[in-house]
Protein backbone atom coordinates (compact mmCIF):
# COMPACT_ATOMS: atom_id res chain seq x y z
CA UNK A 1 0.00 0.00 0.00
CA UNK A 2 2.42 2.85 -1.21
CA UNK A 3 1.79 5.98 1.02
CA UNK A 4 -0.21 4.17 3.54
CA UNK A 5 -0.71 5.25 7.03
CA UNK A 6 -1.53 3.19 10.02
CA UNK A 7 -2.64 3.17 13.29
CA UNK A 8 -1.01 0.17 15.31
CA UNK A 9 -2.52 -1.30 18.94
CA UNK A 10 -1.36 -3.88 20.45
CA UNK A 11 -1.79 -7.05 17.50
CA UNK A 12 -3.64 -5.35 15.00
CA UNK A 13 -3.52 -2.39 12.81
CA UNK A 14 -6.14 0.13 11.34
CA UNK A 15 -5.68 1.79 8.12
CA UNK A 16 -5.97 5.66 8.21
CA UNK A 17 -6.04 7.12 5.00
CA UNK A 18 -7.89 4.70 3.22
CA UNK A 19 -7.95 5.99 -0.27
CA UNK A 20 -4.56 4.79 -1.05
CA UNK A 21 -4.22 1.51 -3.10
CA UNK A 22 -3.72 -1.85 -1.28
CA UNK A 23 -2.02 -4.62 -3.47
CA UNK A 24 -1.89 -8.08 -1.79
CA UNK A 25 -0.16 -11.28 -3.39
CA UNK A 26 -0.28 -14.25 -1.61
CA UNK A 27 1.04 -17.77 -2.42
CA UNK A 28 0.12 -20.50 -0.91
CA UNK A 29 2.41 -24.09 -0.79
CA UNK A 30 2.50 -27.42 1.20
CA UNK A 31 4.32 -30.26 -0.57
CA UNK A 32 2.68 -33.52 -0.63
CA UNK A 33 3.60 -35.76 2.56
CA UNK A 34 4.35 -32.33 4.73
CA UNK A 35 3.23 -33.23 8.54
CA UNK A 36 1.66 -36.24 7.03
CA UNK A 37 -0.48 -34.56 3.86
CA UNK A 38 -1.69 -36.47 1.25
CA UNK A 39 -1.74 -33.96 -1.64
CA UNK A 40 0.06 -30.89 -2.73
CA UNK A 41 -1.39 -27.28 -2.15
CA UNK A 42 -0.12 -24.59 -4.30
CA UNK A 43 -2.54 -21.61 -4.62
CA UNK A 44 -1.94 -17.83 -5.57
CA UNK A 45 -4.28 -15.02 -4.62
CA UNK A 46 -4.35 -11.34 -6.15
CA UNK A 47 -6.27 -8.18 -4.58
CA UNK A 48 -6.77 -5.05 -5.25
CA UNK A 49 -8.58 -2.79 -3.24
CA UNK A 50 -8.73 0.99 -3.30
CA UNK A 51 -11.73 4.15 -2.03
CA UNK A 52 -12.59 6.87 -4.10
CA UNK A 53 -13.43 10.17 -3.07
CA UNK A 54 -16.48 11.32 -4.91
CA UNK A 55 -16.35 14.99 -2.93
CA UNK A 56 -19.90 15.82 -1.65
CA UNK A 57 -21.38 12.37 -3.57
CA UNK A 58 -19.57 10.23 -1.13
CA UNK A 59 -17.17 7.47 -2.18
CA UNK A 60 -16.86 4.21 -3.20
CA UNK A 61 -14.76 1.40 -1.36
CA UNK A 62 -13.63 -1.21 -4.72
CA UNK A 63 -11.89 -4.74 -4.29
CA UNK A 64 -11.21 -6.76 -6.86
CA UNK A 65 -9.59 -10.43 -6.42
CA UNK A 66 -8.56 -13.33 -7.88
CA UNK A 67 -7.14 -16.81 -7.41
CA UNK A 68 -6.28 -19.77 -8.64
CA UNK A 69 -5.17 -23.66 -7.55
CA UNK A 70 -2.56 -24.86 -9.38
CA UNK A 71 -2.57 -28.38 -7.76
CA UNK A 72 -4.85 -31.12 -7.78
CA UNK A 73 -6.68 -30.94 -3.96
CA UNK A 74 -9.70 -32.06 -2.75
CA UNK A 75 -12.87 -30.08 -2.03
CA UNK A 76 -11.86 -28.41 1.35
CA UNK A 77 -8.89 -26.64 -0.23
CA UNK A 78 -11.01 -25.84 -3.33
CA UNK A 79 -12.06 -22.05 -3.04
CA UNK A 80 -15.36 -21.50 -1.75
CA UNK A 81 -17.55 -17.82 -2.05
CA UNK A 82 -17.59 -16.23 1.36
CA UNK A 83 -21.70 -16.95 2.59
CA UNK A 84 -22.35 -14.51 5.31
CA UNK A 85 -23.91 -16.40 7.96
CA UNK A 86 -24.34 -13.57 10.56
CA UNK A 87 -26.95 -10.35 11.23
CA UNK A 88 -23.42 -7.92 10.59
CA UNK A 89 -22.71 -7.13 7.06
CA UNK A 90 -19.23 -8.30 6.12
CA UNK A 91 -17.00 -7.02 3.01
CA UNK A 92 -16.34 -9.90 0.16
CA UNK A 93 -19.37 -12.10 1.22
CA UNK A 94 -22.57 -12.69 -0.17
CA UNK A 95 -26.01 -12.51 1.86
CA UNK A 96 -28.18 -14.94 0.17
CA UNK A 97 -25.14 -17.65 -0.67
CA UNK A 98 -25.71 -21.17 1.54
CA UNK A 99 -22.63 -22.47 2.43
CA UNK A 100 -20.55 -23.90 -0.23
CA UNK A 101 -22.81 -23.58 -2.59
CA UNK A 102 -20.40 -23.22 -5.42
CA UNK A 103 -17.29 -24.54 -5.54
CA UNK A 104 -13.84 -23.26 -8.22
CA UNK A 105 -9.93 -23.92 -8.53
CA UNK A 106 -9.63 -20.48 -10.46
CA UNK A 107 -12.48 -17.17 -9.96
CA UNK A 108 -12.51 -13.61 -9.80
CA UNK A 109 -14.46 -11.37 -7.48
CA UNK A 110 -15.63 -8.05 -7.05
CA UNK A 111 -17.37 -5.99 -4.13
CA UNK A 112 -18.19 -2.58 -4.79
CA UNK A 113 -19.89 -0.27 -2.25
CA UNK A 114 -21.18 3.09 -2.44
CA UNK A 115 -21.37 5.62 0.47
CA UNK A 116 -23.66 8.34 -0.84
CA UNK A 117 -23.78 10.58 2.17
CA UNK A 118 -27.40 11.71 1.70
CA UNK A 119 -27.13 12.34 -1.84
CA UNK A 120 -30.81 11.62 -2.01
CA UNK A 121 -32.15 11.76 1.73
CA UNK A 122 -30.24 15.35 2.30
CA UNK A 123 -33.32 17.00 -0.28
CA UNK A 124 -36.15 15.58 1.37
CA UNK A 125 -37.79 17.70 3.67
CA UNK A 126 -38.14 16.41 7.40
CA UNK A 127 -36.07 13.33 6.55
CA UNK A 128 -32.62 14.94 6.61
CA UNK A 129 -33.21 15.55 9.88
CA UNK A 130 -32.46 11.95 10.81
CA UNK A 131 -29.07 12.11 8.50
CA UNK A 132 -29.72 8.88 7.34
CA UNK A 133 -26.97 8.08 4.50
CA UNK A 134 -27.75 5.47 1.67
CA UNK A 135 -25.47 2.63 0.28
CA UNK A 136 -25.65 0.82 -2.86
CA UNK A 137 -23.59 -2.29 -2.78
CA UNK A 138 -22.74 -4.54 -6.14
CA UNK A 139 -20.62 -8.12 -5.45
CA UNK A 140 -20.11 -10.62 -7.46
CA UNK A 141 -17.64 -13.93 -8.37
CA UNK A 142 -16.99 -15.80 -11.56
CA UNK A 143 -14.59 -18.94 -11.75
CA UNK A 144 -14.62 -22.49 -12.98
CA UNK A 145 -13.58 -25.64 -11.90
CA UNK A 146 -10.86 -27.82 -13.99
CA UNK A 147 -11.34 -31.39 -14.25
CA UNK A 148 -8.46 -32.14 -12.19
CA UNK A 149 -10.27 -30.73 -9.03
CA UNK A 150 -13.80 -31.85 -9.93
CA UNK A 151 -14.36 -35.01 -8.06
CA UNK A 152 -17.14 -36.36 -10.76
CA UNK A 153 -14.18 -36.73 -13.58
CA UNK A 154 -11.22 -37.09 -10.92
CA UNK A 155 -11.63 -40.34 -8.70
CA UNK A 156 -8.64 -39.88 -6.32
CA UNK A 157 -10.71 -36.97 -4.66
CA UNK A 158 -12.57 -36.52 -2.11
CA UNK A 159 -16.26 -36.11 -3.05
CA UNK A 160 -18.74 -33.15 -2.30
CA UNK A 161 -20.58 -33.61 0.61
CA UNK A 162 -24.16 -34.61 -0.36
CA UNK A 163 -26.31 -32.48 2.12
CA UNK A 164 -24.52 -29.26 1.02
CA UNK A 165 -25.74 -29.20 -2.63
CA UNK A 166 -22.12 -27.74 -4.02
CA UNK A 167 -21.90 -27.22 -7.61
CA UNK A 168 -18.90 -25.64 -9.41
CA UNK A 169 -19.86 -22.17 -10.89
CA UNK A 170 -20.80 -22.11 -14.58
CA UNK A 171 -19.81 -19.33 -17.09
CA UNK A 172 -22.21 -16.80 -15.79
CA UNK A 173 -21.14 -15.28 -12.75
CA UNK A 174 -22.57 -15.22 -9.37
CA UNK A 175 -23.72 -11.34 -8.04
CA UNK A 176 -25.81 -9.89 -5.90
CA UNK A 177 -26.75 -6.15 -6.01
CA UNK A 178 -28.14 -4.62 -2.54
CA UNK A 179 -29.67 -1.22 -0.88
CA UNK A 180 -29.35 0.41 1.90
CA UNK A 181 -29.56 2.85 4.57
CA UNK A 182 -26.75 3.73 7.03
CA UNK A 183 -26.64 5.72 10.43
CA UNK A 184 -29.56 4.50 11.92
CA UNK A 185 -29.28 5.63 15.20
CA UNK A 186 -25.92 6.00 14.48
CA UNK A 187 -24.80 3.05 13.96
CA UNK A 188 -27.09 0.61 12.77
CA UNK A 189 -27.41 -0.10 8.67
CA UNK A 190 -30.18 -1.72 7.38
CA UNK A 191 -29.62 -3.45 3.54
Amino acid sequence: APGEKIYQRGASRVSINQDVPVIMLTQTYAPKGLMGSLFEINKTELSVSKRFWLSAFGYIDGIVKTGHIWSSVPYPYLMFPNANLSYTIQPESFALLNPMEFVTDSYASWDITYWANGAIFNYIPYFNKLKLREVFSFRGVWGHLSSKNNPSENTDLFQFPAVSNTQALSSTPYMEAGVGIDNIFRMLRLD
